[in-house]
C-alpha cells in the first residue's frame, strides 16, 4: 500500500486536498522510510536511493537522506568512495 505525506488533517492541504489519497503525517512518512532504509543497510545494500514522485514527498525524503548519510558517515558505515 502506498502512502504519501498528508499535510494537515484539520484543514485539508497537500495530498489530503485530493480524494482517495491514503496519507500519514510527514514525520510518520519519514520514519517509515527510515526503517526501510536501515533494514536495507543491515541487509548489506550498498546504495539506497530515495526517489520522490511528487513535491510533497521530496522534502521529507531529502531531509532523511541527508540525516542518514551524515549518521552513517560519522559511524563509518557510509560509502567510503565519496
Amino acid at each position: 500500500m502506498s502512502y504519501v505525506p498528508q499535510g494537515s488533517y484539520a484543514r485539508p492541504e497537500g495530498q489530503s486536498a485530493f480524494p482517495r489519497h491514503d496519507g500519514v503525517p510527514d514525520d510518520v512518512y519519514a520514519s517509515v522510510l527510515e526503517g526501510i532504509a536501515k533494514s536495507l543497510k543491515v541487509g548489506a545494500s550498498k546504495t539506497i536511493c530515495l526517489i520522490a514522485d511528487h513535491g510533497g514527498s521530496a522534502k521529507p525524503q531529502a531531509e532523511l537522506a541527508q540525516r542518514l548519510s551524515r549518521e552513517w558517515r560519522l559511524t563509518g558505515q557510509g560509502d567510503q568512495r565519496r
